[in-house]
C-alpha cells in the first residue's frame, strides 16, 4: 500500500511539473520579443499533448497562441484581446508560408464584424478585407503597393491626391471615403 501511495505521489508530482506553465519566451530572439504583442512578451506556455498553448500571466486577458511544438511551429492560431477587456477581439490563423486569415469582432458583441485574407508577406502578395461580413470584399492591398476598393460591387484602383482619395468611375475621378471600412462616393 505504501508503495502504491509513493508511486501515485511521484507520478502526480512529475505530471504537475511537466504541465506547469513555463516562460518559453526566454529563448526567443530580441527581434521576436520586440515585435510580439505586449501580453506575449511575458506569456507562459504549456505543452498539452501535441500542441503548445501560450497565455498571458494575468487571467483577465483573453489572449492565446496555439501551435505545434518544434520543429515546425505552424499552423498557428492567435486569439487576441487587444483592448484587454476580457472579450476576444480577433482570431488569426497563419501557416508556415505566412498566409493568414483574420476574423474580428470589433464591438465585443460576439458577432464577427470583418474578415481579412492575406496570401503572404512577399511583394507579390495580396490582402483582401470584407469589413461588413456581406461576402463582398471591400479592400485589396497588393500585389505590390496597389490598393483597390469596392464601390457598388466593382473594384476600382484607389488614387491618393492632396490627402484625399479618388477612384475612376466612367472616366471621371470621383472622391471616395471609407465609412466603417466600407468605401463610398462622396456626394457633391
Amino acid at each position: 500500500m505504501i508503495g502504491f501511495v509513493a508511486s501515485w505521489l511521484t507520478w502526480s508530482v512529475i505530471g504537475h511539473i511537466r504541465l506547469r506553465p513555463r516562460d518559453y519566451t526566454q529563448s526567443w530572439s530580441s527581434s521576436q520579443r520586440e515585435t510580439a504583442p505586449e501580453w506575449l512578451k511575458h506569456a507562459k506556455g504549456r505543452r498539452l499533448g501535441g500542441i503548445m498553448v501560450f497565455t498571458p500571466p494575468e487571467a483577465s486577458s483573453s489572449c492565446a497562441i496555439i501551435h505545434p511544438p518544434k520543429p515546425n511551429h505552424f499552423p498557428q492560431i492567435m486569439i487576441q484581446d487587444a483592448d484587454e477587456n476580457g472579450t476576444v477581439d480577433s482570431l488569426l490563423i497563419c501557416d508556415r508560408l505566412y498566409r493568414s486569415f483574420l476574423i474580428e469582432d470589433k464591438d465585443a458583441d460576439g458577432i464577427f464584424d470583418s474578415t481579412q485574407y492575406s496570401s503572404g508577406v512577399a511583394t507579390d502578395s495580396v490582402s483582401i478585407s470584407d469589413n461588413n461580413m456581406d461576402g463582398i470584399p471591400d479592400f485589396r492591398l497588393g500585389p505590390g503597393r496597389d490598393i483597390a476598393v469596392t464601390i457598388d460591387g466593382e473594384w476600382h484602383d484607389l488614387i491618393h491626391t492632396n490627402k484625399m482619395q479618388f477612384v475612376e468611375i466612367e472616366g471621371d475621378l470621383t472622391q471616395v471615403k471609407a465609412v466603417d471600412g466600407i468605401w463610398q462616393v462622396i456626394e457633391k
